[in-house]
């Protein structure tokens, strides 16, 4: 594991610390909390990869290395780089690596400063981290850069709902229910973050226009699950 450190905002340093804190138990609570269906989440990344892949796939808040785990069993071919704020979260992803065999590098690092080299990768990917970031422009202004030309973007993030009926159960479910669950097992009150962190991360429509502002094309929306998630894939232009 290498360890790049980040001078960034508040946000940064207290995300860092929340996920420290709950590392041990956050695979778990994960897949409890979405009642399996981030698996299927990821498993809809991983399908917009490129058909042939030129180069390493940066998968950034990595976290416990869930996406890169999709990404490798699917694509044994691929190289991943995973980066991730927490150091705890890391060494649990490269635990899980070493039971799998699995080739993965993990570097300590934040979103907006990324320790990488212009036009790296092939693909940056990001699952359920962006509104984690403390600044998101400067995040994803990152994410072009290390991009090769012609290279994708692909971003997982939790949406707000578009059927009424679904929406108001779902919004009962996450703010009440969830957090509540989250806080028993965890012993911590972090899952009260998950709510108010999808409650502040910009709409659809203000996402992007972020990601354009950033230097993306060729960009794409598509709402998962009645638009609790929003899978989105760009392209930085040749």
């Amino acid at each position: 594991m290498t360890e790049f450190i980040h001078r960034g905002g508040d946000k940064t340093r207290q995300n860092r610390e929340l996920f420290n804190a709950i590392a041990q138990r956050y695979d778990f609570l994960n897949h409890l909390l979405s009642l399996g269906l981030d698996f299927l989440w990821r498993k809809k990344l991983v399908k917009s990869l490129p058909v042939k892949v030129v180069g390493p796939v940066l998968d950034v808040a990595t976290g416990t290395g869930d996406l890169a785990l999709a990404i490798l069993k699917q694509r044994p071919d691929i190289t991943v780089i995973g980066v991730d704020n927490s150091p705890a979260m890391l060494e649990i992803a490269e635990q899980k690596m070493i039971a799998r065999s699995s080739v993965y590098e993990t570097v300590v690092g934040a979103a907006e400063q990324l320790p990488f080299k212009n036009n790296k990768f092939a693909v940056v990917a990001i699952a359920f981290g962006l509104r984690n970031i403390g600044f998101y422009s400067a995040a994803l202004n990152e994410f072009q850069r290390v991009l090769q030309p012609g290279g994708r973007l692909l971003i997982l993030e939790f949406g707000q709902p578009t059927a009424p009926v679904f929406g108001q159960l779902f919004r009962f479910y996450f703010h009440r229910i969830l957090p509540l669950i989250g806080s028993i097992i965890s012993g911590t009150k972090a899952y009260r973050y998950l709510p108010e962190s999808v409650d502040n991360f910009p709409p659809r429509e203000e996402l992007q226009r972020l990601i354009t502002a950033a230097g993306f094309d060729e960009l794409t929306l598509t709402k998962l699950t009645g638009g609790v998630v929003n899978l989105v894939r760009a392209v930085k232009p040749i």
